[in-house]
């Protein structure tokens, strides 16, 4: 029937990944997660077009979120979750897990995923993560990545783990954030310190893209 058949294209159209997500009951009282999904850039500054919005990034935050649950046993009363988050948002988010690590004294596991824009510096080659409300132009409002790992390493814990899924080369997921010039730089890579694990998408001058 029509039914089965837009059923079946509709499940076609959902990565596994999505769906078959482990399932364990544990629940870990120490573990936090921050996450954070930028997908639309371009209701927030003038002359984006939509090309410039990173496609299913609130999707992607959506199902880390559950894996967090779900697999990791993260109670959902700690977990920061953030979509199409504005520099204001983003850097209190930051600040709060900052301050959750401090009060377990050593005893946190911190998961982080990201899922939006990044973006290079061009003068310094530093990488900045993207609020929706900041253009390429305007990186004094953006997260210093340098900064982002410093707040996450300040205080002691068992683990931090970061998920980066964004690019440092200014071409973003689909589009860069300069309109009318292509930026291409190769993101200086940034030293981690101590257990602070970073699994990136992509290298200093390398582009992510969805899977569509």
């Amino acid at each position: 029937s029509q039914q089965l058949l837009a059923q079946q294209a509709v499940s076609q159209m959902i990565a596994d990944v999505d769906t078959l997500i482990p399932i364990q009951t544990m629940i870990y009282e120490h573990r936090y997660a921050l996450i954070i999904g930028n997908e639309d850039y371009k209701s927030q500054q003038k002359g984006l077009n939509y090309e410039s919005n990173v496609e299913f990034a609130r999707r992607d935050a959506e199902v880390f979120k559950q894996y967090a649950i779900k697999t990791l046993g993260i109670p959902e009363a700690k977990i920061i979750y953030l979509t199409d988050a504005k520099a204001v948002e983003m850097h209190r988010g930051i600040g709060q897990l900052n301050s959750l690590i401090k009060t377990e004294k050593g005893n946190a596991e911190v998961v982080v995923f990201f899922a939006g824009h990044g973006f290079p510096d061009e003068k310094t080659k530093e990488g900045y993560l993207i609020p929706v409300d900041v253009s390429g132009n305007d990186l004094e409002f953006a997260v210093k990545l340098k900064d982002f790992y410093a707040k996450l390493y300040e205080h002691p814990s068992k683990s931090v783990t970061v998920f980066l899924d964004a690019c440092f080369s200014g071409g973003g997921r689909e589009q860069g954030l300069v309109a009318a010039r292509a930026v291409r730089v190769r993101a200086k890579e940034e030293a981690v310190r101590g257990n602070l694990l970073v699994f990136s998408a992509s290298a200093g001058n390398e582009s992510a893209l969805p899977l569509k």
